[in-house]
């Protein structure tokens, strides 16, 4: 007996819950506190506006766009996209053939999971011209 009085207690009280969780959700959405949300400037890193306030800051910016190009792995701008067509065309032979990357290159059978190509040429290439586009739109008619 009084396991059936704890079990309709129980689901009695899952009912509420349910019921009043749609006023739960509505009440937290909309009162809920814009300060604890806010959230301030990063102290351990610049943030674009104070970048490009002075010319030694933007020049930096442009600076360290140039500074990745010049990569000592295989990326796409330097010397990737010569080793990369070169494998896949048969004009290079891979030496490291514990790297099954270079070998789907090798026996033109990529695969989606390649990540010498998603990494080293594609993330690589948009990563610049994502910053490149940033010092551009920044550095457009500001007069220092």
């Amino acid at each position: 007996m009084k396991i059936e009085n704890l079990y309709k207690r129980i689901i009695a009280f899952l009912l509420k819950i349910y019921r009043m969780s749609p006023i739960l959700l509505f009440t937290s959405t909309t009162l809920s506190c814009n300060k604890f949300l806010e959230v301030g400037t990063p102290q351990d890193r610049m943030v674009a506006e104070d970048v490009f306030n002075n010319d030694e800051t933007a020049t930096s910016a442009v600076l360290g766009i140039y500074s990745q190009y010049m990569g000592t792995s295989l990326w796409y701008s330097s010397g990737g996209v010569t080793v990369f067509t070169g494998l896949s065309s048969d004009e290079f032979y891979n030496t490291n053939v514990s790297n099954s990357s270079y070998n789907e290159l090798r026996t033109n059978s990529l695969t989606p999971l390649n990540g010498v190509l998603d990494f080293n040429i594609w993330d690589r290439a948009y990563k610049n011209i994502y910053q490149a586009n940033i010092c551009i739109e920044k550095l457009r008619g500001n007069a220092f």
